[in-house]
C-alpha cells in the first residue's frame, strides 16, 4: 500500500479541522445583506471547492417567511439555523414553524436554533418548555442542535459557569442536542469580551461537558487589529479549546493562546494542527469539534476563507 503525499495529508487534516466551521450569518450586522443576495451567495459558496467550510444559513425566526419567498429564485437545498429571542419565542416560533409547514419545501431543513436569553438564571422549567416548543421545527427532534446565549456574559464573572450548568441540566431532560453560545464581538467596542472571559467560558463548558458555538467578531483566523478594530481570531479560539480539552490547562494559559497574534503560531504539520509546539492529531480535533467548539457565525464567508488561504491552511 502506497503512502499518502504530504499535500493529501494536509488536505485531509484541513477538511477535518474546518468542515462546517463557518455558519453563514450574512443577514446580520455588519454586512446585513439583502435576503435574495445572501441566499444566492450561500449557494455559490456551498458549490465551491471550499464549500465544506460552510455551515447552516442563519436567519431570524421573524424572517423565515421572507426567506421562503426569496427561495423561489434560489436552487439547491439549504440548512437553516433559526435565531430566536427568548422574550419573543412563543410568537416567533409559531410564525416560523407555520411558514415552513405551509411551504412544504423538502430542500429546506432546520439544523440549528440559536436562542438569546436575558441570563443563565432563566428558570429551568421555562427553558425546558421552550425547547419542547422547538420540536415544531423538525419531527426528528434529536437531530436539532440548540444553542443558548446569555446576554449577561460580559456583566458577571460567574455567568459562564451558570450557563454551563443550566445547559448541562437541560441536556439530560430534552430530546435535542443542547449547547451554549458565546458572542466574541459586535458592532461596538464594549461588545468585545476579554480573553479572560473567553477562557472562563471554554473551561466552564469543558468542565460541564457542554458543546458550544461562537458568533460575532471572528472574521479572521488570528487575533489582531483589523480596520482599526481589535478582533479575536477563530484559530486562537479553536487552539485554546483544544488546549483546554486535550491538555486540561488552566485559564491563564488559555489567555496566552487567545492573545497570540503571531500568524506563524498556527499551522498544519504532518496531519496535525499546531499551536506553537503543541500538536493535535485529527482524532483530538474530531473530539473537540464534536464535544466542544462546533462552529462560529460570520457575516462574511470570504474573510475567514481568504485568511486561512493566506496562512497556507487551505489550498
Amino acid at each position: 500500500m502506497g503512502t499518502q503525499s504530504p499535500s493529501h495529508v494536509q488536505t485531509q487534516a484541513a477538511t477535518t479541522l474546518f468542515t462546517a466551521l463557518v455558519d453563514d450569518a450574512a443577514l446580520f450586522p455588519p454586512q446585513e445583506a439583502a435576503m435574495a443576495d445572501a441566499l444566492r451567495w450561500h449557494g455559490i459558496h456551498r458549490a465551491s471547492p471550499l464549500g465544506f467550510l460552510q455551515g447552516p444559513f442563519v436567519v431570524s425566526a421573524r424572517r423565515v417567511r421572507e426567506l421562503l419567498a426569496a427561495r423561489g429564485k434560489t436552487a439547491g437545498p439549504v440548512k437553516l439555523s433559526i435565531v430566536v429571542d427568548y422574550l419573543d419565542h412563543r410568537e416567533s416560533i409559531v410564525e416560523a414553524a407555520a411558514a415552513l409547514a405551509e411551504a412544504q419545501d423538502p430542500d429546506v431543513t432546520v439544523a440549528m436554533v440559536e436562542m438569546h436569553c436575558p441570563s443563565a438564571a432563566v428558570a429551568a422549567s421555562d427553558l425546558r418548555r421552550v425547547c419542547e416548543a422547538l420540536r415544531a421545527f423538525r419531527a426528528d427532534a434529536e437531530q436539532l442542535h440548540v444553542f443558548l446565549e446569555s446576554s449577561r456574559m460580559l456583566a458577571s464573572g460567574d455567568e459562564p459557569i451558570l450557563l454551563a450548568s443550566a445547559v448541562a441540566a437541560l441536556r439530560s431532560v430534552v430530546p435535542m442536542d443542547v449547547g451554549a453560545k458565546l458572542r466574541c464581538g459586535g458592532i461596538t467596542r464594549d461588545a468585545l469580551p476579554s480573553n479572560a472571559i473567553i477562557a472562563r467560558f471554554i473551561t466552564a463548558m469543558r468542565d460541564h461537558d457542554v458543546p458550544w458555538k461562537a458568533t460575532a467578531g471572528l472574521h479572521h483566523p488570528v487575533c489582531g487589529v483589523y480596520g482599526g478594530a481589535t478582533m479575536h481570531g477563530f484559530l486562537n479560539v479553536l487552539a485554546a479549546t483544544l488546549m483546554a480539552c486535550e491538555r486540561t490547562v488552566p485559564d491563564d494559559q488559555l489567555v496566552a493562546v487567545l492573545g497570540d497574534a503571531c500568524r506563524d503560531s498556527f499551522r498544519l504539520s504532518n496531519g496535525c494542527f499546531m499551536w506553537r509546539d503543541h500538536g493535535f492529531d485529527m482524532a483530538a480535533v474530531t473530539r473537540t469539534r464534536h464535544g466542544a467548539l462546533r462552529s462560529f457565525g460570520s457575516c462574511s464567508f470570504e474573510e475567514p476563507a481568504d485568511g486561512l488561504r493566506e496562512l497556507g491552511l487551505l489550498p
